[in-house]
């Protein structure tokens, strides 16, 4: 698989991914603000000071993550209206994505897969025209104004075309043979024993002792108590239960294993398979057709290998390297989308010591508190909020702090209370969304007196975007007009 990912890495067409990554690229331009110096070793120590996450000691840099977060936003309709919790969402599949994509730079490297100087030039061609210049020199001022450096430009492209080359040759819809074909629509139902090439102490185990080890497991095991047997001298913790069997298809597994499995009948037991993370030794029990419903095809099988062989690689990588969560924020979304709210409002306390005036952190645990059912902790957490923003400038308002003290107001009939923080939206905020909120909230409460007033509010807003529609296109025809009427002048004799 190596020699076909050094072979292939120069034939794969990214043509237009070049420009889908130079234009997602670039919206790291009007993010990050902090980054200034273009010395690698200056880069260097900031990547690790700014790291969202880590893979071992392998920062997975904020660069990554913010490239990631629009490589993504870019594959969602445009006229998406983004919620809370989908952009949370979001938030997370960027990081993972992120911790992917620096694995698959560490892979590409390894591998040596190229990016030619054509490569760079057609991605800047992108860049260039994304920033509305036409030349090198205009795009070095245009970055350089920016506060962005011109080679880091370079070298960022360049990195993020390595993890799209080196992504697409691994993740290569991989060949079915003849030997396979008959089993397409067939399951398995097997038992697995893992030898890995890590040690208990995550140190890399020699290949030749590795197999040494695998070989003598499997000497031991002739039946299904001996292959529990040589299980358990692998997991030697009683806690841990003996594997059990399981139901797989051949879209579910790696080619490495699907191959030597549709050799074998009721009963057997393989030899041990080699693949990226160790040996596997199989015991199968049976083996039938699958239902109709879940067949497959064979380039959806194929489509299936290459996602299993890239991640059999990203696991691969990863052996032996815990991955942490530096980013708060982040850490804080971790923990709630794994259903450990507590952990979460611990985080967001731990948040608010580095900007007690933001009151940001006091919305999310409002928030997780009302996902408890604590309502009596999430209206503190919100008041609290509440006077963070009066000390905001420009007497900015937080429509989240209003909107949910509103709802938590209503279910406890304190009717004055809701309908301050009701009127405080309507008073302050020009907010489409939260208009309509209102709208919502105002219909069903039977407030006719302030749908009115609401109705009223969207009604100038649809104006004003449509006097602003029209100028543009006003504006537009004169400048039409005017270039017209300057050619006209030009190629007209008296």
């Amino acid at each position: 698989m190596l020699q076909f990912l050094r072979k292939n890495s120069i034939n794969i067409v990214y043509g237009i991914v070049i420009t889908f990554i130079t234009t997602t690229f670039l919206g790291f331009f009007f993010f990050n603000d902090t980054f200034q110096s273009s010395r690698t070793i200056e880069r260097a120590r900031l990547d690790n000071a700014e790291a969202v996450a880590r893979i071992g000691d392998r920062p997975v840099t904020k660069r990554f993550y913010e490239m990631a977060l629009q490589e993504i936003q870019a594959t969602l309709p445009s006229d998406t209206s983004l919620t809370k919790s989908m952009i949370e969402s979001l938030q997370l599949q960027a990081l993972q994505r992120a911790i992917e994509n620096t694995l698959l730079l560490d892979i590409g490297l390894s591998q040596k897969i190229s990016v030619s100087r054509s490569d760079i030039k057609t991605g800047l061609l992108s860049v260039m025209d994304t920033w509305g210049v036409t030349t090198t020199t205009e795009l070095k001022s245009s970055l350089k104004a920016a506060g962005q450096s011109y080679s880091e430009t370079v070298k960022d492209l360049k990195d993020q075309l390595i993890v799209i080359k080196t992504r697409q040759a691994l993740a290569q819809p991989q060949p079915i043979n003849d030997t396979i074909r008959p089993y397409i629509n067939k399951r398995f139902n097997i038992k697995t024993l893992f030898i890995s090439q890590l040690s208990s102490s995550n140190v890399m185990i020699d290949s030749d002792e590795l197999y040494r080890q695998a070989q003598l497991l499997r000497e031991r095991i002739h039946d299904d108590a001996s292959f529990d047997a040589a299980w358990r001298t692998q997991f030697p913790d009683e806690t841990i239960p003996t594997p059990s069997f399981v139901w797989l298809q051949l879209n579910q597994i790696i080619p490495d294993i699907a191959m030597p499995l549709v050799t074998l009948t009721a009963g057997d037991i393989s030899n041990p398979i080699k693949t990226l993370n160790g040996y596997y030794i199989l015991q199968l029990k049976a083996m039938d057709e699958l239902p109709v419903s879940r067949h497959i095809t064979e380039e959806q099988l194929a489509d299936a290998w290459g996602r299993n062989t890239l991640y059999a690689y990203l696991n691969n990588a990863q052996s032996g390297r815990g991955i942490s969560v530096d980013n708060i924020v982040l850490k804080a979304l971790q923990f709630k989308a794994q259903g450990n709210f507590q952990k979460a409002i611990e985080t967001y306390i731990g948040m608010m010591s580095a900007n007690p005036s933001d009151p940001y952190p006091n919305i999310a645990i409002a928030e997780l508190y009302l996902l408890m059912g604590n309502a009596s902790e999430a209206k503190t957490a919100l008041l609290k909020a509440q006077i963070k923003e009066s000390l905001l400038a420009d007497s900015i308002v937080v429509p989240e702090i209003h909107i949910l003290l509103a709802e938590i107001y209503d279910k406890e009939k304190a009717t004055q209370q809701r309908d301050d923080q009701l009127n405080k939206l309507l008073t302050l905020t020009d907010n489409e969304s939260v208009l309509i909120y209102l709208k919502k909230t105002f219909t069903r409460l039977k407030d006719s007196s302030r749908l009115r007033t609401v109705d009223a509010r969207l009604d100038d807003l649809k104006k004003a975007a449509t006097i602003e529609t029209t100028i543009d296109e006003i504006s537009s025809e004169s400048s039409e007009f005017i270039e017209f009427s300057d050619k006209k002048g030009a190629d007209d004799t008296f």
